[in-house]
């Protein structure tokens, strides 16, 4: 796999509009304090959080002060190299509960759902990754999953997750720019979250769309274990470890087949273990959805 030359180098010192443990959250992502200055500041007001994202804008006197402190990251167009707002992503220090669900992250809720792409040292790094369509480009959720993929030299681009930036047989526009005969996209998301069937008919669906444009596409695996992300497991094992992923990744077509073997074999352990029809009916759709799964 080619490795993108412009590999920040810089070891800058934290700057002040982050916070102590926002920083130190990133850097043990195993990101690039170049990357981090560029990218990320610690928001302290309530306000400014709700423009940034979106939210409450119509609410004068309702904001989110029980979301603040938060880190927020904003990317920049990868055309004109500006900042903008889309791809925006914060996190809260105190996250928000939904339904008895811990929403970690949040996303503009104004905007589309789009990419993100990273600002890097390198003011035209994005437009020549676009004109070199030999530069392979990593596909995963999460800034600072990206961030940290960008800090080893890989072209990394963030989306909000695997059923986002595609819709009816059409890709994001942007992420449209990089596609094309001779690109290799490789699709890395979480260890924890493909082991779900719409996860995984999602991915099939992404895989489709950018092999239309001529693109290869291949997907790295995630061992199981706790760590869950390509940061995660960069920061526990090592840039080579991971760099073993990418050599025994598999093409799409492999990985569908072995997905049908896997959840093939499921079934039958499910029929095995339950008595009744409806027993096993409930059974695998509890184990294919997960948490998606609302009754």
């Amino acid at each position: 796999m080619i490795i993108t030359e412009n590999k920040p180098k810089s070891t800058i010192s934290r700057p002040d509009y982050i916070a102590e443990n926002h920083w130190e959250e990133w850097v043990k992502s195993g990101v690039n304090p170049s990357i981090i200055a560029d990218n990320i500041y610690t928001e302290l007001d309530a306000r400014e959080l709700d423009k940034a994202l979106e939210r409450n804008n119509k609410r004068r006197w309702k904001h989110s002060d029980n979301l603040v402190p938060a880190w927020v990251v904003r990317g920049v167009n990868p055309i004109s190299g500006e900042k903008e707002f889309l791809g925006i992503q914060a996190k809260p220090d105190n996250p928000e509960n939904r339904d008895g669900r811990i929403q970690k992250y949040l996303g503009a809720s104004g905007y589309e759902a789009a990419p993100l792409f990273l600002m890097m040292e390198d003011y035209d790094y994005w437009i020549k990754i676009i004109q070199d369509l030999s530069i392979p480009i990593i596909i995963t959720e999460g800034a600072k999953k990206a961030a940290c993929l960008l800090s080893n030299g890989y072209a990394a681009i963030s989306i909000p997750g695997v059923s986002t930036c595609r819709k009816k047989g059409k890709l994001n526009k942007l992420i449209n720019k990089f596609c094309g005969f001779g690109r290799t996209f490789y699709l890395c998301f979480d260890n924890d979250i493909v082991t779900k069937r719409p996860v995984q008919l999602a991915l099939e669906g992404l895989a489709r769309d950018l092999s239309a444009t001529g693109s290869k596409v291949m997907v790295i695996s995630l061992p199981e274990g706790d760590a869950k992300g390509a940061d995660d497991y960069i920061a526990a094992n090592s840039a080579e470890a991971f760099k073993s992923l990418i050599t025994h990744a598999s093409t799409i077509e492999e990985w569908k087949d072995d997905n049908d073997l896997s959840w093939a074999a499921k079934r039958e352990q499910i029929k095995k273990k339950k008595q009744s029809k409806l027993a096993r009916a409930i059974e695998s759709i509890r184990t294919a959805w997960g948490d998606f799964l609302r009754w």
